[in-house]
């Protein structure tokens, strides 16, 4: 028997109770605003170098680094609105510019890690140049707090050394560079108020049975959700959650196995779109067995990643 049931009454009583749901605590303001996403539609800002001098930061080849700028700059200005917006939070993506450099296996520890920290000053100061570039006006201190820096300690390397020669290691020695677009992205409030006011009427109400749930109405609005966030405010709206939700309107029972597959595959798709382009992974799947008429096939939602 399928416990999920939902009745015209509890519409109701749920929407008028989302009306006056601005005092209440079930709804999180912080989470009603856009946020720093990857905007896929930019290409990312490379630079790499390998075959350094041995125990040297450079030089560099001029004409890469100028085509590093060149496009680095670019990046920063598509950028710029979204670094203005949340760089003074500290929500920017961990990885927006990442610096990794790397040793050989010549020359002891500490020699080593001198070797890294002066690789990763340059490349710094590359970042710093392209900033420049733009002519923004960028203080150095800002663009610190975005920079992730890996590889600047020294690890022993993990060459075969049975068979490689230990001394011809050139690949080791690089600097490299990576600066990925940002976008903001998300829903405002009152967007996600009326995601929800469409989903709530388009429920089931014949306790799980699906005689009258609109499925390609839930799926439609579910996939106007942007951001992770956006995902964890339209669950908060709902008394049980999102999930719950879903599943007491959206879930094979045992008159029709297998009938609303596509629906919650899209359903999936479309959130785990959502959470991936905010850095969170995947964070809905399917659940269950249709099969089994105890249990349905459900959806599970991750809002707390």
């Amino acid at each position: 028997m399928n416990k999920f049931i939902i009745s015209e009454s509890e519409k109701q009583r749920i929407l008028n109770m989302h009306k006056s749901s601005s005092s209440r605590n079930y709804l999180n303001e912080d989470l009603m605003a856009p946020e720093p996403v990857i905007n896929s539609q930019r290409a990312v800002s490379n630079f790499a170098q390998y075959s350094l001098p041995v125990g040297k930061a450079g030089p560099l080849d001029p004409q890469r680094v100028q085509r590093f700028l060149d496009s680095a700059a670019l990046t920063i200005q598509d950028s710029h609105k979204t670094l203005l917006k949340f760089n003074q939070e500290g929500t920017l993506p961990k990885n927006f510019i990442k610096i990794t450099v790397g040793t050989d296996s010549q020359g002891n520890s500490d020699e080593n890690v001198d070797v890294a920290r002066d690789r990763a000053e340059v490349a710094i100061r590359m970042v710093y140049d392209a900033f420049k570039k733009t002519g923004l006006g960028w203080k150095e201190t800002q663009i610190e707090k975005m920079i992730t820096i890996g590889g600047a300690e020294y690890v022993p390397s993990k060459r075969d050394m049975n068979n490689l020669d230990e001394t011809d290691t050139p690949l080791e020695r690089f600097i490299k560079i990576t600066i990925t677009p940002l976008t903001t992205a998300g829903l405002e409030g009152d967007l996600i108020t009326d995601i929800f006011n469409k989903i709530v009427p388009a429920m089931d109400t014949t306790g799980g049975l699906n005689l009258n749930t609109d499925e390609g109405k839930i799926v439609k609005e579910i996939c106007r959700l942007q951001t992770y966030s956006d995902i964890q405010d339209l669950s908060k709206r709902f008394e049980r959650g999102l999930e719950f939700a879903i599943n007491k309107s959206i879930q094979d029972g045992v008159t029709m196995p297998g009938s609303d597959t596509a629906e919650r595959k899209k359903i999936a798709a479309c959130l785990n779109k959502a959470s991936n382009r905010s850095g969170k992974g995947d964070c809905a799947k399917i659940s269950g067995e249709w099969f089994n008429p105890f249990e349905g096939v459900n959806i599970t939602i991750d809002v707390n990643k």
